[in-house]
């Protein structure tokens, strides 16, 4: 054996346990994931949740309704469309953590989420996670 092997047994618990072409199969098996028709399910729950608190706003001034309704229409809305917004969030941060493209050092996603945009082919190109710097790859880039 060489000076280079590492037998997974011995894998040291700061490097993660696939390479690079690993990385990216999984990044675009992440990609498919999350571009599927419950996403754009949950894009128009959020954009059903603004137009309803929008419509009631509007009903309250058509009917004449006191102006103090107004603004709790308006959380009514942002309400309803947090929930859709909340869900694919947790879809997607479970999504990251089944397929392990988290960082070890910092524990954030190793891949492009809705805060995290161009993170993955950062990451190829580097071997280092974008927040932390933390080698992702075993051996040098």
């Amino acid at each position: 054996m060489t000076d280079n092997f590492i037998a997974p047994t011995e894998r040291p618990d700061d490097i993660l346990a696939f390479n690079r072409e690993d990385f990216a199969v999984l990044a675009r098996d992440f990609r498919m994931q999350m571009n599927d028709r419950l996403d754009r399910i949950l894009a128009g729950g959020i954009i059903a949740g603004l137009m309803i608190g929008w419509g009631l706003i509007s009903l309250a001034d058509a009917r004449g309704w006191p102006g103090v309704m107004q603004p709790v229409f308006f959380a009514v809305g942002w309400g309803i469309a947090l929930i859709p917004a909340g869900i694919g969030w947790i879809r997607r941060m479970r999504t990251v953590n089944a397929l392990g493209l988290v960082c070890l050092g910092c524990g954030k996603p190793l891949v492009d989420t809705w805060r995290f945009k161009g993170c993955g082919e950062e990451v190829l190109a580097t071997g280092e996670c974008p927040s932390c710097s933390h080698a992702i790859f075993p051996g040098k880039p």
